[in-house]
């Protein structure tokens, strides 16, 4: 006599399950297992990253006796975020951002700065330990630094970081600073024995840009309404390159003068987060991305142990636009010795019919239209 029904059928869904079991397993297995034609040495980033050390904070800073002099210019200027697009900027010697300050903890530090614009201004030294008058803060630690006027900041350097400077002056610190009135500050250790050595050390300082809106002018309009974004000044792909070896250990400043955050993720690798606001990770943290917000800064290092030609770029992708033109914007390139970028020589496909960026140029500051954002035929990420 041939077993119950219920007890075939009850057969039948055990064996259909073992036999959707034994597929998807197959499944799995031809997903994971590594095709022939991969490398067989394929980076362990974080087992490397792992065994660097972190950074050390000093718990005693001796006065070096170094006298460390700087004369910071600040005036109105013309400035090219990308090639075919500038702007009316506010220069730092002459440039956007202004020089890099770099010192040596426990040096003396002497810095002129001369008002070259038609108002008032103030610097800030941002994240340092400096006496009450020398704040930056104006009105509230000093009077406002006179259209034509000076003042000179001078400080002890504290412990040694990454920081920043930028414009203080209460009545119109938005504007300067949304125009380009800012810069990096690092100050280095002064027993870097215990520190890792590193082949590349390179800032990236993150900041947004008005370009082609009306009433610029008016505070309350410049406010996180940027439509374009720089690093060190200028945008993808006029940004320019960090070039590193197999092998190079790689430290990266993050500075966001920007009033919004940027989530920065590295592409083919992992990093570590050593330092924040100038104070190290006793444990840093393996991360890929790493969301930097206003007004911070961050240090981060990785190893360069996967040759290629990768990206290190916001992950809020309307950052990555320069007006309404992808790619743009926050996009850094990491370039391996004799590794070239494949298809950036030719033009960008034009928007699709009826998007709302076709036809869409890019603006000066002062509405007028420029002329057309140049494609990448031709453009050399080596120069």
């Amino acid at each position: 006599m041939g077993a119950p029904s219920s007890t075939r059928r009850w057969t039948a869904l055990v064996l259909g399950a073992l036999a959707l079991l034994t597929a998807g397993y197959g499944v799995v297995q031809a997903v994971t297992t590594r095709p022939e034609s991969a490398p067989a040495d394929t980076p362990l980033t974080v087992r490397a990253l792992r065994s660097l050390p972190p950074l050390q904070e000093a718990t005693e800073i001796k006065p070096t006796g170094n006298v460390r002099e700087f004369t910071l210019t600040i005036e109105r200027g013309k400035w090219e975020l990308v090639k075919g697009t500038t702007v009316d900027a506010i220069t730092v010697n002459g440039t956007v951002p202004g020089p890099t300050i770099r010192v040596t903890e426990g040096d003396t530090v002497r810095i002129t700065v001369k008002n070259r614009l038609d108002e008032v201004t103030s610097i800030h030294w941002h994240g340092l330990h400096v006496p009450y008058d020398q704040d930056g803060v104006a009105p509230g630690n000093q009077l406002p630094i006179p259209p034509g006027g000076e003042y000179t900041y001078e400080f002890t350097a504290n412990h040694a970081g990454t920081f920043m400077y930028h414009s203080h002056s209460l009545a119109n610190e938005i504007e300067q600073i949304d125009r380009g009135l800012y810069g990096a500050f690092i100050i280095d250790p002064q027993n870097p024995r215990n520190e890792p050595r590193y082949d590349v050390d390179r800032t990236l300082m993150l900041s947004g840009w008005i370009v082609g809106m009306p009433d610029m002018d008016d505070a309350a309009d410049m406010t996180m309404s940027y439509n374009y974004w720089t690093i060190n000044g200028k945008s993808f792909p006029d940004t320019e390159p960090i070039r590193v070896k197999k092998g190079d250990r790689v430290r990266l400043r993050l500075i966001n003068i920007s009033n919004l955050a940027h989530p920065m993720h590295l592409h083919g690798h992992d990093f570590r987060i050593i330092a924040v606001d100038g104070h190290p990770l006793p444990q840093p943290q393996i991360v890929n991305t790493l969301d930097v917000e206003p007004g911070k800064t961050y240090e981060i290092d990785f190893i360069a142990d996967n040759p290629g030609f990768w990206v290190f770029h916001c992950h809020e992708l309307h950052h990555t636009m320069n007006g309404e033109t992808a790619p743009g914007g926050l996009i850094q390139v990491i370039q391996y010795e004799g590794f070239q970028p494949v298809g950036l020589d030719q033009p960008a496909a034009p928007p699709a019919q009826g998007s709302t960026g076709a036809g869409v140029q890019p603006r000066s500051s002062d509405g007028m239209q420029n002329a057309p954002m140049p494609d990448m035929k031709g453009m050399d990420m080596g120069s």
